[in-house]
């Protein structure tokens, strides 16, 4: 990063010309500027907090070690603001995923002004969106964790916080990043996304899940850690989970993501795995932005996907990924990658005569795919009926039902 401190001088010099100087010779916002970036010096260096801090927001230590880890990193990958309302944009834009109060606390600890429009705390997302977006899932930028550590609540994190989705303040929606588990095939995934930071989000929760929340948190001051987990369990069922973040517990809603206008192999499909894997590389423990065109007939969000500023559909096609899914889309972009890569064999593309992945599931649905099990069953049952007797027939009737058909003996 360089010397933060030097970096300001110049600047700080043209403010105390023009501003009443402080008792310690510093213009006022050029005091509050060189505070932070002391602060951020010395975090750098000891990865220590500013003493006091503590006193003024309502997270754990731990939590704030993760807000100034953000903080360093926006300021080392932007231009070092010139006043407090810069800085101020620069603290909120790298910490707008944390609750509201401790944000303004942190601002005001600065003495640096509170952002008064929405805007100010979103992820500068287009203020006008492409036609046919209904609304913008956009995850919070921070590091991954692991699934258990996003989604189980374990005794290191008994002490109930504040809770966080009462806050509401982006027109945006945001959520953890994107973890390798939830990701289910080459053109799928799971999101959850907190309710935090969103009016609408936040407006739409069902009483019920709030009252099983408030519910949750007072067993857990009783220690009642068994009635905790049903109730935990139970707002899982309403699509709904409480995630830790940083330290702080963030009520989140489940979505199921289908990425718009490409169609992957199935994974008992050739290239099944391999497809998945490849999205997994793409987006796996990382944030992701979510323009959303429609809900499918089977309630999942189909949407544009964005993770690193790389359009993922684009990646997943020219590399041979997935299929381009024409039926559904028009984009000739999407034809023209696609015959990129089959001319240069690239991914499923390299297989001979690859299958459709709506061609498989007809198939599978109208049975057409026999599987090994299937025609051992097929052979044992065909094999009962010829030898006869009461508990071969009975085998064979097992056999017929449970596997062929897949359904369920009695």
């Amino acid at each position: 990063m360089g010397n933060i401190l030097r970096s300001l001088q110049p600047r700080q010099q043209q403010q105390q010309e023009e501003e009443p100087l402080d008792p310690h010779g510093l213009a006022p916002a050029a005091a509050a500027i060189a505070a932070l970036t002391c602060d951020l010096s010395s975090f750098e260096s000891s990865s220590m907090v500013p003493e006091g801090l503590g006193q003024h927001v309502t997270s754990s230590q731990k939590a704030q070690i993760n807000w100034y880890k953000c903080i360093l990193e926006a300021y080392r990958n932007t231009t070092p603001p010139r006043t407090p309302a810069e800085a101020a944009q620069l603290v909120a834009t790298a910490l707008n995923w944390i609750p509201r109060v401790d944000l303004e606390a942190i601002l005001e600890f600065y003495n640096f002004p509170i952002p008064t429009s929405e805007a100010a705390f979103s992820n500068q997302l287009p203020t006008a969106l492409p036609d046919g977006v209904q609304f913008v899932l956009n995850t919070l930028p921070v590091r991954c964790d692991k699934l258990k550590n996003m989604l189980t609540l374990t005794s290191k994190y008994e002490q109930c916080f504040t809770p966080a989705w009462t806050n509401a303040v982006s027109h945006n929606h945001y959520g953890s990043q994107v973890n390798a588990k939830c990701i289910g095939d080459g053109d799928g995934f799971t999101a959850y996304v907190a309710v935090m930071d969103d009016p609408r989000e936040s407006a739409n929760v069902p009483q019920k899940v709030y009252e099983m929340v408030t519910e949750r948190t007072q067993a857990r001051i009783r220690r009642d850690y068994d009635r905790a987990d049903t109730l935990r369990s139970t707002i899982d069922e309403a699509g709904y989970k409480i995630i830790i973040r940083s330290g702080s517990e963030i009520l989140a809603r489940k979505y199921r993501i289908r990425m718009r206008g490409i169609d992957a192999p199935e994974l008992k499909m050739p290239y099944g795995k391999e497809s998945k894997d490849a999205l997994v590389k793409l987006i796996g423990g990382k944030s992701t932005r979510i323009y959303v065109y429609e809900q499918d007939q089977f309630g999942r969000y189909v949407g544009d996907i964005y993770c690193d500023s790389v359009f993922i559909q684009e990646q997943m096609l020219k590399n041979g990924h997935a299929w381009y899914f024409k039926n559904y889309d028009s984009r000739r972009e999407f034809s023209e990658w696609e015959k990129k890569a089959r001319a240069a064999c690239q991914g499923l593309w390299a297989l001979n005569n690859p299958e459709k992945p709506w061609d498989w599931r007809r198939d599978e649905r109208n049975g057409r795919h026999i599987t090994t099990e299937k025609m051992f069953a097929k052979v044992a049952w065909l094999g009962a009926l010829l030898l006869g007797g009461r508990y071969l027939k009975k085998l064979a009737s097992f056999l017929w039902e449970k596997i062929v058909m897949g359904g369920h003996a009695d």
